[in-house]
């Protein structure tokens, strides 16, 4: 399984596709694409039980399908785009389907959810509930496909901008289908100067390097979830566009003053390549580095 982001250990999600994966303090929130080449005779879909709940979106219409929970007969109805059902692995599912299948499933575990509430001080999200079943819509996840999947294929290398996406996925499901009310999130505060500047100096060292949004917010004393709503109160942006700034900024240093090929700075300041360094400096400054560098020599 590849995996994008953290090193965290993901769960056996089914299939072999690519694997965004968050580390939070108590476990971790992962999403796979689901997308089998070959169906063959059908599919036998599992996961192991255990205390997690797994949401199942659906990037094409998927029809009927049987289904087990608790080892019962429960068949699935036909599920359209844009969808969602949401599957506690505690009932051991268990699925079989003879057609193509291309799905985002996002894995939960309990303590994942505990966290959240914890953080937002709401009482405990005892289970979560898709409320009409396999036909849910979700135009919250059909808004936010594309960058999900980009991240899927690599095309946002950037764990930072992982974390802050799959935590506010999180949260969202939290909330619509666990009833948590962030109606008693405590008032946001910024970060203590203190914490600020051994963030921004943290961040700022590790332009090069995929730094994750646990390792910043344990160097604040906080969870993730409140080190990321702080450092925006703070500088007005969530730290992956803090990041993303400060190395636009150092790229443009290093045009002005070293003789460095595109690719060696892309690298030298964290960009995934030199496409993903002329694309986001483009979209920063307007221009590509190389028309930039031109004008100011």
């Amino acid at each position: 399984m590849r995996r994008v982001g953290s090193e965290t250990v993901s769960p056996r999600f089914p299939g072999d596709g690519p694997t965004l994966v968050t580390r939070t303090a108590s476990s971790a929130i992962s999403v796979t694409r689901y997308a089998p080449s070959d169906v063959g005779d059908g599919l036998d879909i599992r996961m192991p039980a255990e205390d997690a709940f797994v949401v199942v979106f659906q990037l094409r219409e998927h029809p009927a399908h049987d289904f087990w929970m608790h080892g019962r007969f429960a068949p699935a109805d036909a599920a359209p785009r844009a969808t969602l059902n949401i599957v506690d692995l505690a009932a051991d599912p268990r699925a079989q389907s003879t057609a193509p299948i291309d799905k985002l499933m996002f894995h939960l575990p309990r303590p994942v959810l505990d966290e959240v509430a914890e953080t937002v001080r709401a009482p405990r999200v005892e289970s979560l509930t898709a409320p009409l079943g396999w036909r849910t819509p979700d135009p919250v996840i059909e808004q936010m496909e594309g960058l999900i999947l980009g991240a899927l294929e690599g095309r946002y290398r950037n764990r930072l901008f992982v974390d802050h996406l799959l935590l506010g996925l999180t949260v969202h499901f939290a909330v619509t289908y666990g009833g948590l009310r962030t109606t008693e999130m405590p008032a946001s505060g910024g970060l203590a100067p203190w914490q600020e500047r051994r963030a921004k100096d943290l961040l700022a060292s590790n332009l090069a390097r995929d730094i994750s949004l646990g390792e910043v917010a344990a160097e604040c004393g906080l969870s993730i979830s409140h080190f990321s709503r702080a450092f925006k109160a703070s500088t007005g942006m969530p730290p992956h566009a803090w990041l993303q700034a400060q190395r636009v900024e150092r790229a443009k240093q290093m045009l002005r003053r070293s003789s460095s090929s595109l690719a060696g700075i892309a690298l030298e300041c964290g960009f995934a390549d030199q496409s993903h360094f002329t694309h986001i400096f483009g979209r920063k400054v307007g221009m590509s580095p190389g028309k930039w560098r031109r004008m100011g020599s």
